[in-house]
């Protein structure tokens, strides 16, 4: 089976789509299918960093990258263009909207696919107004298959009445978990924390208005406000390659942690390697993911968490289902309600005293994570490809 995977974003631009789509390519590939990725001219990797051709050929995600497109097709041939959908990827263009209308039109025979990342505004064409909704439902309506990777997302595509096939495949951590060696974690002065006695609580993902760090900076003031002996770790970049509209909030976050006289008390790793944001991981003692939009586990962040075997506080979910894999309050995660300073700043103060709970959640949390790796997740979107191969009368190559 030919696939060629479509995205904005892809390494080494920082991002999770990026990560997400290079986890997928590999594990595609792992299981026999010919993967070719196309994307930004920005996302020149070294020659031989990854298993499968990657093709930077798109400077601007624009109408001109149409015919690019277009082109890779006519020459690859592949059985399926599957686009990896969030629209800050595509600099906000809605030329990625109408791109699977195109391919339909221009190249009739070749079958698409698309992964909605996340719904929600403002990720989902945030200046389009009205048009938001229809920009969004139309790259569905034009594709064969519409894969999404949580079940809110999931709910809300099976109510648009698509004659197209739906999937929900979740996500898995986009950092390949190494062993921990040591508290290696650099900060601007290459030094890693003082750990003492200290409890080390973490933050991990890029900034942005729907993650709740304002919150966990308030909190965190309040825990040292009572004297307890902690240290905040915020792991990772700031901002990703795909986020310009998040500057702001960064130096909003970043003037709060000044305001309330936290300089000393937090420290912030900037980018890191995949290996090194593993080892930055392992250094925590407890990870707090404070979404204000509720935990979901469409979330990379979230998902590497889970992976590292990190205790970990989250926000509760929107909903949670019925069925399947779910967070559960004291026994993989602890949760809190979205926006609760107070009740952030407990449930930190429960578990930096309490290494025992910590200790429960952490495995509960590997025991959540293996309902996620990227084998199965690769199995389960090449059985969708196969069924949208086979409704159409074509053969899916093994």
């Amino acid at each position: 089976m030919k696939v060629l995977l479509v995205s904005g974003e892809f390494p080494p631009m920082i991002g999770g789509i990026g990560d997400y789509t290079a986890c997928l390519a590999r594990a595609l590939s792992e299981l026999g299918a010919q993967v070719t990725m196309l994307c930004s001219t920005r996302a020149r990797s070294p020659e031989g960093a990854f298993p499968f051709p990657v093709l930077p050929l798109v400077a601007k995600w624009s109408y001109g990258s149409w015919g690019t497109v277009r082109r890779a097709v006519g020459s690859l041939r592949p059985d399926i263009v599957h686009i990896q959908y969030q629209s800050a990827a595509y600099g906000l263009h809605p030329a990625v909207n109408l791109l699977l209308l195109y391919l339909k039109l221009r190249v009739p025979g070749v079958r698409t696919f698309v992964t909605f990342h996340d719904l929600r505004a403002p990720y989902i064409f945030p200046k389009a107004g009205p048009l938001r909704g229809w920009a969004v439902r139309s790259l569905a309506r034009w594709s064969h298959g519409v894969i999404c990777t949580d079940e809110s997302d999931f709910r809300t595509v099976s109510r648009w009445g698509l004659h197209s096939r739906s999937y929900l495949i979740p996500i898995g951590s986009n950092i390949q978990v190494v062993g921990p060696s040591g508290d290696v974690v650099r900060g601007e002065s290459g030094d890693g924390p003082e750990r003492g006695e200290s409890v080390v609580l973490g933050y991990f993902g890029l900034l942005n208005q729907t993650k709740g760090v304002e919150i966990l900076v308030r909190a965190f003031r309040l825990l040292l406000q009572r004297g307890l002996p902690l240290t905040m770790l915020m792991v990772g970049a700031d901002l990703g390659d795909s986020d310009p509209t998040n500057v702001a909030y960064s130096r909003k976050v970043h003037a709060l942690a000044v305001e309330l006289g936290l300089d000393a008390s937090i420290r912030w790793t900037g980018h890191l390697s995949p290996e090194d944001t593993s080892k930055a991981l392992h250094s925590l003692d407890l990870c707090v993911l404070p979404y204000l939009d509720g935990a979901s586990f469409r979330r990379g962040t979230l998902m590497a968490a889970l992976a590292h075997g990190l205790p970990i506080i989250t926000t509760s979910p929107e909903f949670s289902p019925e069925f399947g894999p779910r967070l559960i309050d004291g026994e993989n995660c602890r949760l809190v309600p979205a926006g609760d300073v107070g009740a952030l700043a407990q449930a930190m103060e429960e578990l930096a005293g309490g290494p025992s709970l910590r200790q429960k959640l952490a495995a509960g949390a590997l025991e959540l994570a293996r309902s996620f790796t990227w084998e199965e997740i690769a199995r389960r979107t090449v059985a969708a490809y196969e069924g949208v191969l086979a409704s159409r009368g074509r053969l899916a190559v093994q």
